[in-house]
């Protein structure tokens, strides 16, 4: 069975690609979809959307200095002491939550 980048197992789970704003990500399918009715679980469960550069990524036109946290959010579930933020970082961080 050919193999590429894009479907390799990690942990015995499917690995995804992704690139967002130009830099790449690699997470799991399960880490994704820890939470039901979002972006990812609408672009992994609907099959209508595949990967659309030669490495097998799926490209996602948003901020990746943003997106790092929303996959840090996904993999542990922590959620980070917003005071160290400003007003207007927690505000887009949140458009960014809001958004996936």
């Amino acid at each position: 069975q050919k193999m590429n980048e894009h479907n390799l197992a990690v942990n015995g789970h499917k690995r995804i690609g992704l690139c967002v704003g130009g830099k790449n990500f690699d997470t799991t399918e399960s880490t994704l979809l820890k939470e039901t009715d979002t972006f990812f679980w609408a672009m992994l469960r609907s099959g209508q959307w595949q990967p659309d550069d030669k490495d097998g990524r799926y490209f996602i036109d948003r901020s990746p200095e943003k997106f790092s946290k929303v996959l840090e959010y996904l993999r542990d579930g922590e959620v980070w002491n917003l005071s160290r933020f400003s007003v207007d970082e927690t505000s887009k961080l949140q458009e960014e939550f809001d958004f996936y």
